[in-house]
């Protein structure tokens, strides 16, 4: 019978140990993160340790370490007595986030065309085209476009930054990006009724992100500067119309006084066309 290979002991016991709960603690990590980012987990919504510990199969500890870092990442806050729940979206920060989003996105972009360096190109042109593969066959707005576009994205605009050379600036950028996924999934998620078809949105984008790489690939930190800029401007565009949607716009709501079978007067809700020219009150 073949030896048993010896027990691992002392310091390099106590090693694995560690690397094993450190890789564990990511994993659960990443879950949650991803669990908050494409809305299974909701915006205000409390966390609970002993549901989560059940879906994921660990225990509570690797939830709680797990949960401490998404705090520091902006997507989970603690309450009083120390409860969780995930951060929710305040509209009243909206602007502050364009704001700043617009600014970083901006500036990553002029670093990338002025400090790029040629061996770096081919993975920056990869990042494009894989996004430009996933955003094949973008037909119809839904949660599943959404989870299948935006991490693409995501890695290509992280790409961009890593080019401009400024770990502090890619740093900041990540940040944004992951604070501010839950909005930035809208515009691939619904379709805003009336307003552009998703498919023609999604063109557009990936056009924009050719241009951009092409313009990095150049040397060109004006038109890459600009590019980035008009990403932005698109999807406060495709927000905007979002946020503008109101189906029942044309619609006119009256009341129609009408005798009762049984007493006196009672009153029917007509729903209609609004009248053309007249005051709307459905009289």
């Amino acid at each position: 019978m073949a030896a048993r290979p010896p027990r691992r002991t002392g310091q390099a016991g106590e090693r694995q140990a560690r690397a094993g709960a450190g890789r564990g603690r990511r994993v659960v990590y990443d879950r949650i993160k991803t669990d908050i980012l494409t809305l299974v987990l909701q915006p205000g919504q409390d966390i609970d340790e002993v549901s989560l510990s059940r879906r994921y199969g660990v225990s509570r500890t690797p939830i709680r370490e797990a949960l401490i870092l998404l705090s520091s990442d902006g997507l989970v806050s603690f309450g009083q007595n120390r409860r969780a729940s995930v951060t929710p979206l305040i509209i009243a920060d909206y602007p502050r986030y364009i704001e700043a989003l617009d600014l970083t996105r901006r500036a990553v972009s002029r670093l990338a065309a002025a400090r790029r360096h040629d061996i770096e190109l081919p993975k920056l042109r990869e990042a494009e085209a894989a996004f430009a593969r996933a955003a094949r066959g973008s037909n119809v707005a839904s949660e599943a476009l959404a989870n299948r576009l935006l991490p693409v994205e995501m890695a290509l605009q992280l790409r961009v930054a890593e080019t401009g050379h400024n770990g502090y600036l890619t740093q900041s950028y990540d940040r944004l990006l992951t604070l501010g996924q839950r909005m930035l999934r809208v515009p691939y998620a619904y379709d805003p009724h009336p307003g552009e078809p998703v498919d023609v949105f999604v063109r557009r984008v990936v056009k924009r992100h050719g241009d951009l790489v092409g313009a990095i690939e150049a040397g060109d930190a004006d038109g890459a500067e600009a590019e980035a800029h008009a990403l932005v401007v698109d999807l406060v565009k495709r927000l905007r119309s979002y946020f503008e949607e109101n189906l029942t716009l044309g619609l006119a709501m009256g009341v129609e006084p009408q005798r009762g079978a049984a007493s006196g007067l009672m009153e029917d809700v007509v729903v209609g066309k609004r009248p053309t020219g007249g005051s709307g009150n459905g009289d």
